[in-house]
């Protein structure tokens, strides 16, 4: 009997092995679905934590080891950066694998090539493969799942099902990395911007329950506040202990106010730093509803000390040559 590889996780998906019959140990059905479900809760649980993708593909590369042994499971996948570099789990690759030597890179560019690369090392050291192409959901490539044995390997309905999940999961994880990777990139360059621009950039949230934290504040408050950012989102009052007595005691509800009418935030306030110097500053924030009725401010604080204590030094001039007069 012959069986090929039809199950795909994406339209078009190329099939490149057919795999004939052979006797070898079979796992209960029970077993295998609960092995399944602990693998995929487990996966998703890491997805949620941030776990390194190596991990959670190395711990799906052990389940397909442990279902459909005696074959051996790899799972390639694109790194995702510019290198366009290929991975490998699991990390230690089985001994079949190994015996290749260092004929195939694991570190290898181009998922296709290292795929075409491995299945030719393979026949040439009399060994079995099949593949499973794995696509993300705008098509592109970026994983794919080998079966290595020393003979050719047949795979039930219940293991095309196994080998489904599996696939789906090593995308879900695969994604999720990438998703990651570009909200690191697009922070790392917000921040990277923030620090040329001549003022505190934030992100602040009104609840509808009238409480108020920072999302975000530039490195830029540790310079004009001589509080540290992370100290200001953990706890808002480390900012607002800052504020000079009479701003102190209207910001909070005129803040409350313009959230409601979702006026701009344009604000010249005095301060008083951590070290006990007075500062003046210039703020400027839009507003925008969320669904859940929050409302975000996104703004920039102005260091107006110069400016401000040149006004008051000329106003002062005035009011003594008015005085002389």
């Amino acid at each position: 009997m012959l069986v090929r590889e039809t199950i795909a996780t994406a339209p078009g998906s190329p099939v490149a092995t057919t795999v004939q019959a052979g006797d070898r140990p079979t796992t209960d059905g029970r077993d295998r679905l609960e092995i399944l479900l602990q693998a995929q809760n487990e996966v998703l649980e890491h997805i949620v934590a941030g776990t390194d993708p190596t991990v959670m593909l190395g711990r799906i590369a052990d389940v397909l080891g442990s279902l459909l042994a005696p074959a051996h499971g790899l799972l390639l996948w694109c790194a995702g950066d510019s290198s366009d570099r290929v991975r490998v789990a699991p990390t230690e690759p089985p001994r079949p694998i190994a015996e290749l030597g260092s004929s195939w890179s694991r570190e290898s560019t181009g998922l296709e090539s290292s795929l075409e690369e491995l299945q030719r090392l393979c026949a040439a050291a009399g060994l079995a493969t099949a593949r499973r192409l794995i696509h993300s959901h705008a098509g592109e490539l970026v994983a794919a799942i080998v079966l290595v044995g020393s003979r050719p390997l047949q795979l039930d309905r219940a293991e095309q099902y196994a080998l489904e999940i599996l696939s789906l999961l090593a995308r879900s994880v695969i994604e999720a990395e990438r998703r990651r990777a570009a909200l690191r990139s697009a922070t790392e360059q917000f921040a990277a911007l923030a620090k040329t621009i001549p003022g505190v950039i934030y992100q602040r949230v009104v609840k509808p329950d009238g409480s108020i934290r920072y999302t975000y504040i530039s490195d830029a408050a540790k310079d004009l506040f001589g509080v540290e950012p992370a100290e200001i989102i953990a706890d808002p009052q480390a900012l607002f202990d800052c504020h000079g007595p009479e701003y102190y005691a209207t910001f909070r509800e005129r803040l409350l106010a313009a959230s409601r009418s979702l006026s701009i935030w344009d604000v010249e306030a005095t301060i008083i730093t951590r070290d006990g110097k007075r500062k003046y500053t210039h703020a400027l924030a839009r507003p925008h509803r969320l669904a859940d009725g929050s409302v975000v401010w996104d703004g920039v604080i102005l260091d107006a000390t110069r400016i401000k204590e040149a006004e008051l030094a000329a106003a002062a001039a005035e009011t003594r040559t008015r005085t002389a007069i």
